[in-house]
């Protein structure tokens, strides 16, 4: 994994056909994407990930969202030594409070990702992420010294087995810190994370984290509610996100804790809350 202080190289930079100038640190993206002329630049964490969305966002298209289109070395490829590269996408991350058009954005682009066959890499688990997400639908258990196992092991005896029952399509395990706003354009969705689950719960995901992080009020749950999103679902979210912020290296005791404060908002708003702690 790159730090954020690499930025990609001359050489990184002519791959993509782009001109050798300096690279400007964005403030958004973890620190890690870097702005050249009209495109942006992303250090690769997961090769076959990184390919799988720059085909997917390549093709994709849809009402009421827009997406970056990636961009193909000189050989054709979308990673080179590590980096891949996309054309700008003008917005900002801040929603302004419309929560509504935020979920607008995740259902129309779940809509137009509909019939989107899996990679085959989703069948192996590459990365924390994907570790959460499998304790988070019990196919997995949680470390057993992680300092956040119980508070994990309460909301997953508080689930619906039903859940594992529903249909899964191709989803945004992300999306609510991956969408971008301009006033006269639709949302904008970046960083496209992959997994496959069903859609109301990328709706969950977003619902906790616009809780959690974004200033969201009980209203959120109303809005994702009519869209199938259920208690239980909110509740996986939550284990997700406490499941992922235990098994990052890059995380330790304080982000954990920071973690379950701003999960425990969701729950005490869930009729017949099970609070954290």
């Amino acid at each position: 994994m790159k730090t954020e202080q690499t930025a990609p190289s001359a050489e990184i930079l002519a791959a993509f056909g782009l001109p050798s100038v300096t690279p400007r640190l964005l403030a958004d993206g973890r620190g890690r994407s870097w702005s050249v002329t009209s495109a942006i630049l992303r250090p690769v964490d997961d090769v076959d990930e990184a390919r799988f969305a720059a085909e997917l966002y390549g093709v994709l298209d849809g009402d009421g969202f827009r997406i970056p289109r990636p961009m193909r070395a000189g050989d054709g490829s979308f990673v080179v030594d590590g980096w891949s590269a996309w054309h700008y996408l003008p917005g900002r991350h801040d929603c302004q409070g419309d929560w509504q058009g935020m979920l607008d954005a995740s259902v129309a682009f779940h809509k137009a990702l509909a019939g989107t066959d899996p990679p085959g890499f989703l069948a192996t688990p590459r990365h924390h992420w994907a570790q959460a997400d499998r304790i988070a639908w019990q196919e997995e258990r949680c470390g057993e010294r992680w300092n956040l196992r119980d508070a994990i092991e309460r909301q997953l005896e508080l689930c619906d087995p039903a859940d594992r029952r529903l249909p899964k399509q191709l989803v945004h395990g992300d999306i609510a810190g991956n969408l971008l706003f301009e006033e006269g354009l639709a949302p904008g969705v970046i960083d496209f994370s992959p997994f496959w689950r069903p859609v109301a719960y990328a709706h969950a995901v977003l619902a906790v984290d616009a809780i959690s992080w974004m200033g969201a009020d009980a209203n959120i749950l109303r809005m994702v509610r009519a869209e199938g999103v259920t208690d239980s679902l909110l509740r996986r979210a939550v284990v997700f996100r406490l499941a992922a912020v235990s098994a990052s290296p890059e995380h330790g005791a304080t982000d954990q804790q920071a973690e379950l404060a701003a999960c425990s908002k969701v729950l005490s708003l869930i009729e017949r809350p099970h609070p954290l702690g």
